[in-house]
């Protein structure tokens, strides 16, 4: 086939049209079960929807590589490729609202330009980047690599702009800067300014580079004054952690860029480097993992010193509003909510309810396609050379 601009920009737009089809349908299964599920206890609904989220981000991931991956094995060229992977991104996170709004109404498709706005998507920058990559490491290699470096630098000493997007980050209200201030001091803790989000969904988050804290939009309304305190003593727990933490933190959260030396490696080295590739891309999260479970259980100690039950009662409702389960098949970052709570001398009201997986079939099934288009292009790209 014969590619030229048309061509490209038709595989663009229909990559969009399968990649949102592809998330809506991977993702249905969890809004009917969602809609059985109502009346029960939220902490069922949450068990019920969890896998699902989770395969709606698998899906944003994979769903993009995967097209694009086959662009490359019809030679779509690298314009071809790169455009199908950027159309395919966007389809699959608009193919993620309906189930964002299944589980909180309050989702609007007017940010639908979220979709688009490429640069908050470093997976997305990643596999772009990746696919152009010459099959070995020579000046412009490396000068991608370098771009990379640039961009994960921007994003965490800028994330408001790079990672929630100006357009999304409201002026915190005078009363709460003061309050988040006075908190901050007490906790002898960094702190640069306190922000409010339009799409933290219903959390807060401590920005360790920046010193800043980002609190959802809906927690101000939601939560009353000793629930809200509690949160960010707990956050500004976070802001003082050493050094050495928040560098292990930026490292894990953007392991996965050796990838992109993939082809570059594999050229060079055969298979035994991509393991080393591998090796490197995994052992960091697998690594920080219980570390990053201590400093949470450190930080829910400090969240809860002033009032225990407050803070239970912020975790409580901030769980159930974005329907997180109380108990996870295997934990993340986090401990599970249910000891958290037992943590702070709370009683749930409900019993210790069953794990929730992390994914669903679909979702995995969507991660294995995209590990063997990956594997197979990694073999075709040392066989024939570059795009």
């Amino acid at each position: 086939m014969a590619w030229n601009t048309t061509s490209s920009a038709s595989a663009a737009a229909g990559s969009l049209l399968v990649a949102f089809g592809w998330n809506v349908a991977a993702t249905w299964p969890g809004m009917r079960g969602l809609r059985r599920a109502v009346g029960a206890h939220w902490s069922e609904q949450a068990r019920v929807v969890f896998p699902h989220l989770g395969t709606a981000s698998i899906v944003a991931i994979y769903a993009p590589v995967t097209l694009g991956l086959a662009a490359h094995a019809l030679d779509a060229g690298t314009f071809g490729v790169v455009s199908v992977i950027l159309m395919a991104s966007a389809g699959a996170i608009l193919g993620s609202f309906p189930i964002s709004r299944a589980i909180d109404p309050a989702s609007s498709w007017s940010r639908w330009p979220v979709a688009f706005q490429f640069w908050r998507h470093q997976v997305v920058v990643l596999w772009a980047l990746g696919m152009a990559m010459p099959s070995e490491l020579n000046v412009v290699g490396c000068g991608m690599a370098l771009l990379w470096l640039a961009w994960v630098a921007a994003t965490n000493l800028a994330p408001l702009r790079m990672g929630f997007g100006r357009s999304n980050i409201l002026p915190a209200p005078p009363g709460l800067v003061a309050r988040a201030r006075r908190i901050a001091e007490e906790s002898n803790a960094p702190f640069r300014g306190i922000h409010l989000s339009r799409t933290a969904g219903h959390n807060a988050l401590a920005l360790p580079v920046s010193s800043e804290v980002v609190v959802a939009e809906s927690l101000v309304r939601e939560l009353d004054e000793a629930e809200l305190d509690a949160i960010l003593r707990h956050e500004m727990d976070h802001l003082r952690e050493p050094t050495w933490m928040t560098l292990g933190r930026v490292v894990s959260a953007n392991a996965h860029g050796v990838l992109l030396l993939a082809k570059p490696v594999m050229g060079t080295f055969g298979h035994a480097g991509i393991g080393a590739l591998m090796l490197a891309w995994l052992l960091p999260s697998m690594g920080l993992g219980r570390l990053a479970r201590k400093f949470e259980s450190k930080a829910d100690a400090h969240g809860a010193g002033a009032d225990p039950m407050a803070f239970a009662s912020a975790l409580l409702k901030m769980h159930r509003k974005a329907l997180v389960p109380a108990v996870l098949e295997r934990p993340g970052t986090h401990p599970h909510l249910y000891d958290r709570l037992i943590a702070c001398g709370f009683t749930p009201d409900f019993p210790r309810p069953k794990p929730a997986n992390v994914m669903s079939l679909p979702g995995a099934l969507t991660a294995a396609a995209g590990g063997l288009m990956v594997a197979v292009s990694l073999g075709r790209w040392f066989g024939v050379g570059g795009l």
